[in-house]
């Protein structure tokens, strides 16, 4: 998104990019977790708990994934004082993928 729109990678977008790398490893954790879960609680074979864990999970993460792109549209549209300084965090934000 930086590239298409022609920003800099500065310490803001860099921002952006632990935001999304923090999302990422949150929900591989969860996910994760869910699945040994089922597999020593419910007793299910390794692949149906991580496909349990992906069914159960799937919700979540889209949630979570478009609460911070959404969030991060003010901050690309805008056109205020100090805009240009936040617009890269909105892009690098709003690159997020489930």
């Amino acid at each position: 998104m930086l590239l298409a729109f022609h920003f800099d990678l500065s310490v803001i977008a860099m921002v952006g990019i632990l935001l999304l790398i923090g999302i990422v490893k949150k929900n591989g954790i969860m996910m994760v977790d869910f699945a040994i879960h089922a597999e020593r609680n419910e007793g299910l074979p390794t692949e149906e708990a991580i496909y349990q864990a992906c069914v159960k999970r799937f919700r979540p993460i889209l949630m979570t994934t478009l609460a911070a792109m959404l969030g991060a549209v003010p901050l690309m549209v805008g056109t205020g004082t100090g805009s240009e300084i936040r617009q890269p965090l909105a892009m690098r934000s709003s690159a997020a993928s489930p």
